[in-house]
Order: structure tokens, then C-alpha cells, then sequence
């Protein structure tokens, strides 16, 4: 299965997390290659770990602890050698089957750049009385990015309509280019996401297929600062991104470039605004009431296990042994929110 796909996986400070991950994905037999990009500066203790990615179809790549993570991305994407390449977190899991079809559909329609699925987002609970695993979707009423006009799916992407392709599976003429064009810039965390975003959106159509793609670990830090925010989208950290996606989208009509710059412009600024201002505004105690409720993860995990066994009813029956797989590999060894946060917080 996957023989024409690579899957690039970055790692920093969690070994507990990617071993999980590693055996998730080893156990489906792949034929896809695994790259590991491992900025980590300490080795494994433990053995599952060195053996995983010691496996024969896995490559452990290993790189200063110091390294930007978009410039990690971009040195080990140069070792992809296959048709097709996805991104994936060290503490997200990726679903094969699903990654299957996308490259199914890739090879049939030369006209999309990527494809993906729909994410999940997975909440356990264990104690000495009760536990249990359940998935909710993420990132609901978002479509695919399929305007014929590369200006159109941008702005669509950046209007939050289209499911960002970040993770998703791309062939990999595109995603090389995106992620060189990326390191090349220098950009920080912010316009590091929504650059390589937009410019896949730019260079491609988007596919969202309707499959259990990914489920994605709870994150522990929510948390951001506002004025940090907002100085991550100075017209100086904007500036270089805006340009690139212009060139790139009228690279011969230097009027409609500057009209598109504009535009993209406009979007940015208008979306980094709008996120400062819900930052500041303070939460009316109804709503810290709701929210409360919404995150408990116990309670949303002692319904789904008692109701459904934790499947979402999204879930399609044949998605049921893929969740059911997801389930006993993370119940199979407790990991911290501990481990989690290191790689954010160091």
C-alpha cells in the first residue's frame, strides 16, 4: 500500500509521541516510505522507539536541536523521492486508508495539486474507574479549493472556507517547491502556516475527499498573547509572503500583480485583526459557562464510550477498524500533557 508515498513526520521532545505513532502506522504493513525529521537533542531510551525508526521502510533524520522547524521541514523534504508526500505531526495520526484514496484521486485528476479528508480530534480519559477514547470532528463546514482561477482558492483558504491543506497529501514537484519557497523567506510561526498554506492553494486545486483522514492530539496550550500575535503581522513580517504569492499567481502582468497584492493584503490583515480583537474581548460568563462544558473531557468522553464506544457518527462502517486500531494505540501507554507542551514551551 502507498508505495509512491512519503511520509515526513517532524518530531522535537517527543519520543513518547511518535513511538505511538510509529507503531500505529507500522502496523498497517505500509510500502510507503516514513522520513523522521528529529530536532530532538537528547536520544531515545526507549527500545520500541530505536527499533521503530530503525525499521527497514522508516529514515531517522537527525538535526540540531537549535533549527527552525520550517527550515527542518524544508532540508528533509529534499529527500523525498516518491510521487507523493504528506506532513505529519508527531502528535497527530494519520489514517492510511484514507491517505490511500487521496493518492487515488491525485493520479486521476492532474489538475489537483493535493487532496485530504476530514480531521478529528481525539480526547481520552483513564483513571483507575474508567477508561475510554472518543473522536469529534474539526474544522467543520469547510470545503475543497477547486476555483479553476489560483486567486480565487486563495482567498478562499484565507476566508477560512477551504480546509487549509498544511497536512495535506501533495504530489511532491508541488510540496518541494512550497516548503523551499518557505524556508527561503524566513517567516515567522504565523506567516509560517499561512504561507505554505495559501501558495499549495495557489499552485494547485485543493480535494477535500469524505474520509477519516486524521485525528489530532487535544492541545494543552491554548493560550496566545495578543500583542505577540499582532506583531507577527507587522507589514514587514507580511511583506514578503504578499509579494511571492503575487509573482506567483500573475507572474507576467505586473498591473493585475499589484491588484493581487492588494488583495491578499487586505485579507491577512483584515483576518489578523479580526483574531486580535476576539483575543481581547472579554467572555461573558454564559459563554466561559458553555466553553467549560464543551472542553470537559470526561464528560464528552464518558457519553461517546457509554453511547458509541467513542466513534463519531461520521465515522463510516468501514472506518471502524481504523478507529478501533487509533483507540488501542493510544490507550495502550498513558502519555502527559507534559511531554505534549515540551515541544511548545522550550
Amino acid at each position: 500500500m502507498l508505495e509512491d508515498l512519503t511520509i515526513v513526520i517532524t518530531t522535537y521532545k517527543r519520543y513518547g509521541y511518535l513511538n505511538r505513532l510509529l507503531k500505529f502506522l507500522l502496523s498497517y504493513e505500509l510500502r510507503a516510505k516514513i522520513i523522521v525529521l528529529d530536532s530532538t537533542p537528547y536520544l531515545p531510551e526507549d527500545r520500541d522507539v530505536q527499533i521503530r525508526l530503525n525499521s527497514r521502510n522508516v529514515v531517522w533524520m537527525r538535526f540540531d536541536s537549535g533549527i527552525l522547524p520550517i527550515k527542518k521541514t524544508a532540508l528533509g523534504v529534499k529527500e523525498v523521492e516518491t510521487e507523493f508526500t504528506v506532513l505529519c505531526a508527531d502528535d497527530d495520526f494519520l489514517i492510511p486508508p484514507a491517505v490511500k484514496k487521496c493518492v487515488e484521486f491525485l493520479l486521476v485528476h492532474p489538475e489537483y495539486g493535493s487532496a485530504q479528508g476530514e480531521y478529528f480530534h481525539h480526547l481520552v480519559l483513564r483513571n483507575l474507574i474508567f477508561q475510554g477514547c472518543c473522536i469529534t470532528p474539526l474544522y467543520q463546514n469547510t470545503s475543497s479549493g477547486d476555483d479553476d482561477k489560483p486567486i480565487a482558492r486563495v482567498m478562499s483558504y484565507l476566508s477560512g472556507y477551504s480546509t487549509l491543506p498544511y497536512y495535506a497529501v501533495h504530489r511532491t514537484k508541488i510540496f518541494k517547491k512550497i516548503w523551499r519557497q518557505t524556508a527561503d523567506l524566513n517567516l515567522n510561526p504565523h506567516m509560517g502556516e499561512y504561507f505554505p498554506c495559501a501558495l499549495s492553494m495557489c499552485l494547485g486545486k485543493m480535494k477535500k475527499l469524505p474520509v477519516f483522514f486524521i485525528s489530532r492530539e487535544q492541545n494543552y496550550l491554548v493560550k496566545h498573547d495578543p500583542t505577540e500575535t499582532m506583531d507577527s503581522f507587522a507589514p514587514d513580517q507580511i511583506k514578503p509572503a504578499v509579494e511571492n504569492l503575487s509573482f506567483e499567481i500573475e507572474p507576467d502582468d505586473e498591473i493585475a500583480r499589484q491588484e493581487v497584492y492588494s488583495l491578499v493584503l487586505e485579507k491577512i490583515n483584515s483576518k489578523a485583526q479580526k483574531g486580535y480583537q476576539e483575543m481581547l474581548r472579554p467572555k461573558p460568563l454564559i459563554t466561559q459557562g458553555t466553553m467549560a462544558l464543551k472542553n470537559s473531557r470526561w464528560l464528552r468522553v464518558i457519553y461517546k464510550e457509554l453511547m458509541t464506544g467513542g466513534i463519531d457518527s461520521s465515522i463510516s462502517p468501514k472506518e471502524i477498524s481504523d478507529f478501533q486500531k487509533l483507540k488501542a494505540v493510544i490507550l495502550s501507554k498513558p502519555l502527559g500533557k507534559d511531554e505534549h507542551s515540551a515541544a511548545r514551551i522550550s
